[in-house]
């Protein structure tokens, strides 16, 4: 289905649709301009790419229930897309890679049991990501970048995390962007990493230094004892 720079003041709607043409593109959506929301949603079935690169969606793109088959080039495209809300809930995980290179959301929402395994998160702007905690499962998600590391990827989450108040996710997050980046340095370079790391975690948890302070102090405080003893004992 070729709808190429189609433009509509309402809503698509592809509920319940299967699609198939492996290899190809099954829905070419690119260049769309929709007012309305847009539904590959609850039954949506495409063995193929479906594609939205450059697609305009003031309202919501969704995918939720969505299963894309077929270990294609991309399973879903959407690189300079510009979507409101783009809910990826598929109803399992798609078989081919998704890109998002440079696409700009407002909300993204999805569900850790339907990410890719593979996508490309190299430029992307969201203001906000629901769930909104998974920090854990967030970092994981990061590493799944198709391309190998990038620093945009982590800094946008961990500004989404900042704007949210959740501080702490946001350190946690731009910790896990310094030991990923370090997996590419020489190995001297790793070693001062890892060395950082374990010290106060690259500065993102500076509490570490208040434990290594105390343990030096112990130390010290072990050492003198037995001299003022000795010399009392004089």
């Amino acid at each position: 289905m070729r709808i190429t720079g189609f433009k509509s003041g309402g809503d698509l709607d592809f509920t319940g649709a299967t699609l198939i043409n492996p290899g190809r593109s099954t829905l070419d959506a690119r260049d769309i301009a929709v007012a309305g929301r847009v539904y590959c949603a609850n039954g949506f079935r495409s063995t193929g790419t479906v594609d939205f690169a450059g697609a305009t969606v003031k309202s919501t793109l969704s995918f939720h229930g969505a299963t894309l088959a077929g270990p294609e080039k991309w399973s879903l495209a959407l690189w300079h897309a510009t979507v409101a809300t783009l809910d990826l809930r598929m109803a399992e995980a798609p078989e081919g890679p998704v890109n998002l290179r440079h696409t700009t959301l407002d909300v993204l929402r999805d569900d850790p049991a339907s990410w890719p395994g593979a996508i490309v998160l190299d430029g992307p702007h969201y203001s906000a990501i629901e769930p909104a905690g998974l920090v854990g499962r967030r970092a994981d998600w990061l590493r799944s970048e198709k391309e190998g590391f990038l620093t945009q990827p982590y800094e946008q989450l961990a500004a989404v995390y900042r704007q949210t108040g959740q501080d702490n996710e946001a350190r946690l997050i731009r910790l896990a962007k310094q030991r990923e980046r370090r997996k590419n340095l020489s190995r001297p370079a790793r070693l001062w990493g890892q060395l950082q790391d374990a010290a106060v975690g690259y500065g993102y948890r500076p509490e570490r230094a208040i434990g290594w302070l105390l343990g030096l102090l112990g130390v010290g405080d072990g050492r003198i004892r037995p001299l003022a003893a000795d010399c009392g004992h004089h």
